[in-house]
């Protein structure tokens, strides 16, 4: 089986969901709007539809839901907020919107708590029709991918550009584009000084990807950081992610077979050296399918069938950018493994990895640790019954525990279950005991660790059958706490969310009126539960940082 990623199994402690809302109409030419401020504090942001003539609108509620108050103002006819993202200080929100002219995407940035909204994207009164965007870490720019209608001669191409939340300071950081060229991703660096991105360019009959880092607030001073002279290939580049602090870009590219990636890391500098692969000798048709860089930075760990072709092994490499070694000792993480790893997640605080494999038999997948080096490894998931996997898995925040959903007790029923990731006797079932008859965990990902590491909650038909939401200490000791409110008949529990300071989980569901998700909040153990949001919700909400 070929690996999915660790990107599928590494699981946060609060479920990310993609964020969608409606804005208001700009008025004048100063593409600005005013929504009415509220006075309580707002604690969590959604996307809800008052009713059926009117479009997707943004909201503020404070923690007891008294105070709800709409972000976004008047919408064109047929317009709606389609994405929003909070600023990581949680002072303002950002959010996509054909608010002005149906159809045409704007982007538009409002105080969390309400106030004037400012179209950041317009250029010289020139729609760009934005495509995504991010907040710098430090909350001091917005990036964003727009089409640009007038770009030169080209006919319009996709560019990379950036604004002040005042929108009086909008930048194109990527370079001029020739004829159908275009941005395609990017990624602010940790300490918010440059921007990754990737573009396509044309060589000869060719169109291949190449990388490039920016500083954020300067017009077209981009500059390439893949270039690989030795190269025997039209190379183009696959993911690429910052070190931790900032310091490193690794990423994957097909240097020498087309199609084949390998794993490289270079400096973000304008005058570095060449990026240098790392991933080590590769075996006729082995190629790295994914990596993910160590917390502290110190190594990065990836999968390849690096020793036996379509075997896919999780293996550590230290990230030297430096190296002239040809090939820098990879250390082999899943040792004896028969099978392949198919997903893996370093622990927080990047002493051990965790990953899924079918380490022992052929196609049964089961949940290991082990350390950088690979000497001491563990089978931490608890004897499967026949037909049973381990699907999912979760580490704690504080590295303590590890969380993992598995069919391990009934085929196909899973449960939740928590290991000491170096201990493998010390393996708990922290889901309650199954009264209904289709119990188990709602689905893949139906499980999320508060941010202080106390409690799991999770999503599961445990004592109807209808999905409740319930969370549980890691030790099991307390497994049956009923976070979510009494469900109105053929009611579910549909997502949730943890508070930032764990004190309280928001959830969607259709708890008062059937087939009408609302926004809910309650603490952990489901006391003081409360309506927080405004006609029919989008799954789309987050708690204001």
């Amino acid at each position: 089986m070929k690996p999915v990623g660790s990107k599928t199994i590494r699981l946060a402690f609060c479920f990310g969901f993609m964020f969608i809302l409606s804005l208001s109409g700009c008025g004048g030419g100063d593409n600005k709007s005013t929504s009415s401020p509220v006075s309580n504090p707002i604690a969590t942001v959604f996307l809800a539809k008052e009713d059926t003539a009117t479009g997707t609108q943004l909201y503020g509620s404070s923690l007891d839901g008294t105070s709800i108050v709409k972000l976004s103002g008047n919408l064109v006819s047929g317009g709606n907020v389609v994405d929003f993202a909070m600023s990581p200080d949680g002072r303002f929100v950002a959010y996509l919107a054909d608010q002005e002219t149906k159809g045409q995407f704007e982007l538009y940035t409002v105080p969390v708590g309400g106030g004037t909204v400012i179209n950041i994207s317009r250029q010289s009164g020139t729609i760009l029709e934005v495509k995504e965007f991010a907040w710098a870490p430090n909350s001091s720019r917005i990036a964003f991918r727009a089409f640009n209608p007038f770009t030169g001669n080209t006919g319009g191409n996709i560019e990379l550009l950036t604004n002040l939340t005042s929108g009086n300071s909008l930048v194109t950081v990527s370079n001029f584009l020739p004829v159908g060229a275009n941005v395609d991703t990017f990624e602010w660096s940790p300490t918010s000084q440059l921007i990754a991105y990737t573009a396509n360019t044309i060589v000869g009959s060719s169109r291949q990807f190449r990388l490039f880092a920016a500083p954020p607030n300067l017009e077209n001073r981009a500059y390439p950081i893949s270039n690989i002279p030795a190269a025997t290939n039209t190379y183009t580049i696959g993911e690429y992610q910052w070190a931790p602090n900032g310091s490193i870009v690794a990423f994957l590219a097909d240097i020498n077979i087309l199609g084949v990636n390998e794993l490289l890391v270079v400096l973000p500098d304008l005058n570095s050296s060449n990026p240098v692969a790392i991933s080590g000798t590769l075996v006729d048709g082995g190629e790295v399918v994914d990596f993910s860089w160590a917390p502290n930075n110190s190594r990065i760990a990836y999968i390849a069938d690096q020793f036996e072709d379509e075997k896919f092994d999780l293996i550590t490499v230290v990230p030297d950018v430096n190296s002239l070694i040809p090939d820098p000792d990879p250390q082999v993480v899943s040792r004896n493994i028969i099978g392949d790893v198919i997903g893996f997640a370093w622990s927080p605080g990047s002493t051990r990895l965790a990953y899924i494999a079918d380490g022992d038999t052929l196609d049964l997948f089961e949940l290991y640790t082990n350390v950088p080096f690979g000497t001491s490894q563990f089978k931490v998931s608890g004897d499967l019954t026949v037909g049973g996997e381990v699907t999912a898995f979760a580490w704690a925040p504080d590295s303590s525990v590890i969380a993992y959903q598995a069919s391990q007790e009934k085929s196909n029923i899973f449960e939740l279950f928590t290991s000491n990731p170096s201990n493998p006797i010390q393996n708990v079932k922290i889901s309650g005991s199954l009264t209904s008859t289709s119990g188990g965990l709602r689905n893949f990902a139906a499980f999320g660790w508060a941010p202080d590491s106390s409690r799991v909650a999770y999503i599961a038909r445990q004592a109807t059958d209808f999905y409740e939401l319930y969370s549980s200490t890691p030790d099991g000791a307390t497994n049956n706490s009923v976070v979510s409110g009494p469900l109105v008949a053929g009611g579910n529990v549909d997502s949730f969310k943890w508070s930032p300071d764990s004190s309280r989980v928001a959830y969607l569901a259709d708890q008062d009126t059937i087939n009408v998700p609302e926004l809910y909040s309650s603490q952990s153990d489901g006391s003081d539960n409360v309506k927080i949001s405004s006609g029919k919700v989008e799954d789309i909400y987050d708690w204001v940082p």
